[in-house]
């Protein structure tokens, strides 16, 4: 097996249930930091609406799909692995954003509308290659967050 292939895997006993909670708990307040509704996350790439209510309430299988713990943490923003590490170990997720108060947050920069238009095509694009063609976990989480963020420049340089 190639090791950049390699996607870890939970280990054979099953996640406790506190931090099944746990999860479901940061899943919630994540999704509300977001401002983001059950569907809307859907839509970002998340599980469907049906698993993630489910997540939400600490109904979470023994040995959870790595694709619905990648699709959690492509669309709230957490950086790969950050799911499963909450159910492993009990670790906080990582968001892939700079949190207000980090010392690089609020700075601004300049970049013109059709560099944010480029952006945002080259992400579609490979948001749609990543439709058509199964990518690795980590790789298609990355694309969607890359879509994620061009839209929400896309959307911040229409709002100046």
């Amino acid at each position: 097996m190639d090791i950049d292939h390699k996607v870890d895997r939970l280990p054979s006993s099953a996640p406790a249930a506190d931090q099944k909670k746990a999860l479901g708990d940061l899943i919630c307040r994540r999704r509300e930091e977001l401002s983001l509704s059950q569907e809307k996350l859907t839509e970002l790439g998340g599980p469907s609406p049906e698993t993630l209510r489910q997540y939400e309430i600490g109904n979470i299988p023994d040995r959870p799909q790595d694709r619905t713990l990648a699709s959690l943490d492509r669309a709230l923003l957490w950086r790969v692995g950050s799911a499963r590490s909450v159910l492993v170990d009990g670790a906080a997720p990582l968001p892939v954003i700079e949190e207000p108060g980090s010392h690089r947050s609020g700075q601004h920069v300049t970049v013109e509308s059709k560099q944010v238009a480029r952006l945002l095509n080259v992400s579609a694009e490979l948001l749609q290659c990543a439709k058509r063609q199964p990518l690795r976990p980590d790789v298609s989480a990355a694309v969607n967050q890359l879509h994620l963020i061009a839209s929400e420049l896309g959307v911040q340089a229409l709002n100046q």
